[in-house]
């Protein structure tokens, strides 16, 4: 902007259906950007289509418009449910639900093929960064992979054992697992630094996988199996796990 604003209306229009209209009140500075989120929610509960969202704003005295309007294509992820346990998963029927993301996102699904991490811990599938083959994955990597929604409500202490090989520059780079119970808005880490059984061998992780300090770093020298409480996880009915690693420059 190259004035102060002091409120502005925004509007989001799905499928060019009719348009919801909002008040921002915030006051944005000129050479600023302001961020607003949307107290009316949209109904993207049709997984087998993709949606064009437009966004626009209107102010007063405003008639230069270039620039005012932003059409994206939303496609609602459909993750799966686990309502059954004990719940494994070894990837040989596929990716089960867990998918990947993140900034400079590296990692791959199938059979590794590098020098260090040349097999899965069962059977031929597992998830890698620096994809399948002998690359290495990305400075500046905040990435993750991410399981299907977990219904934990009648289960009063869960438990995770996972295969884990971890090989990354230690106290620079790393990964942790963590796990959120409203959706992906905030994630929480689960265990502590030298927690039995092979659990975290960092505490000062200078690339702060998943925005916090704790995790996985340097050589595990192979396989491990990895075992740990899902602490206050117990009862909750949307459980969502995911492995957060980054990187530093």
């Amino acid at each position: 902007v190259i004035q102060t604003i002091d409120s502005i209306q925004i509007f989001y229009q799905i499928d060019g259906g009719t348009p919801v209209g909002e008040t921002d009140f915030q006051q944005v500075q000129p050479d600023s950007i302001g961020i607003y989120t949307f107290t009316t929610t949209a109904d993207l509960s049709n997984l087998a289509t993709s949606y064009d969202i437009t966004f626009y704003v209107v102010l007063l005295g405003d008639t230069l418009n270039v620039g005012d309007t932003l059409t994206t294509p939303v496609t609602p992820l459909n993750f799966p449910e686990v309502n059954t346990f004990p719940y494994a998963e070894n990837f040989e029927n596929g990716q089960g639900g867990w998918t990947s993301g993140g900034t400079l996102n590296t990692w791959a699904f199938g059979t590794p093929g590098k020098t260090t991490i040349n097999s899965a811990f069962s059977g031929v599938n597992s998830w890698v960064t620096g994809g399948l083959g002998n690359l290495s994955y990305a400075n500046g990597e905040a990435s993750f992979v991410i399981g299907p929604c977990m219904n934990m409500s009648a289960i009063a202490n869960p438990v995770i054992r996972k295969g884990i090989w971890y090989e990354s520059e230690y106290s620079f780079d790393g990964a942790v697992l963590q796990a959120s119970t409203d959706g992906g808005d905030t994630w929480t880490r689960v265990g502590e630094f030298n927690d039995p059984v092979n659990w975290y061998n960092d505490n000062f992780i200078s690339a702060q996988p998943g925005n916090q300090p704790q995790g996985w770093t340097g050589g595990s020298n192979g396989w491990l199996l990895a075992q740990h409480a899902l602490d206050n996880l117990g009862g909750e009915p949307t459980v969502r796990l995911r492995i957060a690693f980054d990187a530093d420059f």
